[in-house]
């Protein structure tokens, strides 16, 4: 909301208080005629990151990447939250748990071998005994 509405101000409007202004005041009612109360404050800041920083890209160019940058903060938030509570559910894992751990532990486990092919290409000796077995690096 506020990256989207940043932008379009910016593109048509000069940088200054007075435009600056309206737009919070926009963005609050928008919210408010959409019944999103509670993201009034998080869309402002994101509109205020639009306007007020100086970009040398246009303001939809900077109004994405903002966007991208938060969502993906939310999902590494979200995602860090859920594996406290696996670690944190009084030793009892829940089945969204045992995924997030199988999840990691395989991307763990292709990591260390793309490691070992580039090591296998590079032709280093040391790498050679080393092999993936299924319950890890033997």
């Amino acid at each position: 909301m506020g990256a989207a509405l940043g932008a379009l101000i910016a593109t048509f409007f000069s940088s200054n208080w007075i435009v600056y202004g309206a737009g919070i005041f926009v963005c609050g009612i928008v919210c408010s005629f959409l019944r999103l109360d509670s993201a009034y404050r998080f869309a402002a800041i994101t509109l205020s990151i639009v306007l007020l920083i100086a970009h040398e890209r246009a303001p939809w160019i900077v109004a994405s990447h903002r966007f991208v940058e938060v969502s993906l903060g939310i999902a590494v938030a979200l995602l860090a939250a859920e594996v406290w509570r696996c670690y944190h559910n009084e030793g009892r894992p829940t089945s969204g748990c045992i995924h997030i751990r199988a999840m990691v532990a395989i991307r763990i486990r292709r990591l260390c071998a793309e490691g070992l092919k580039r090591a296998r290409k590079a032709k280093k000796t040391s790498v050679e005994k080393i092999s993936m077995s299924p319950m890890g690096m033997a």
